[in-house]
């Protein structure tokens, strides 16, 4: 059988920090869940103080797979226990072309009577008239779409 290549080791600090988020009523299934694999695999408890279990042990008794159990494991020996159970804030996510202010003026558009000469507001229209209000400089369609999707209006 092969050697783990992480091993879990905690502080009493980090064992109450996780004791309590995995009896917590406020934090997400998946934190209480990577929270009650680093207990049980916790080295520092014997087997009968509920830790030093295998991977396959924890993964039977949690309801998860192997994989999530050796990927908590890894977590957990590069950020440390107890921030390897909050999820990582993503790096490459893209701004909003829209604020919620700009939003707001978009969807009051789109409810308001459509200009003359057209049965309703298209996409098009819309567009020309932010840029004519000066909400944006430019924007695309699906951005518009998307918004307006979004926000659930019902225009009439």
């Amino acid at each position: 059988m092969p050697r783990k290549k992480h091993l879990v080791k905690l502080s009493p600090e980090e064992r109450v920090a996780l004791q309590k988020v995995a009896r917590s009523n406020r934090a997400s299934v998946r934190e209480k869940i990577r929270a009650r694999v680093l207990l049980l695999a916790d080295l520092s408890c014997s087997r009968e103080q509920g830790g030093s279990r295998r991977d396959s042990e924890i993964a039977h008794e949690l309801g998860c797979s192997p994989l999530t159990v050796s990927n908590v494991r890894a977590r957990a020996a590069q950020r440390g226990a107890v921030e390897s159970i909050r999820r990582e804030v993503q790096q490459q996510r893209k701004a909003r072309k829209l604020d919620g202010r700009q939003e707001a003026q978009l969807v009051a558009v789109a409810c308001s009577a459509p200009p003359a000469g057209a049965a309703r507001w298209s996409l098009r229209l819309l567009r020309e008239r932010l840029i004519e209000m000066e909400l944006v400089e430019q924007i695309g369609l699906e951005t518009i779409r998307t918004t307006l999707k979004k926000t659930h209006s019902s225009r009439g």
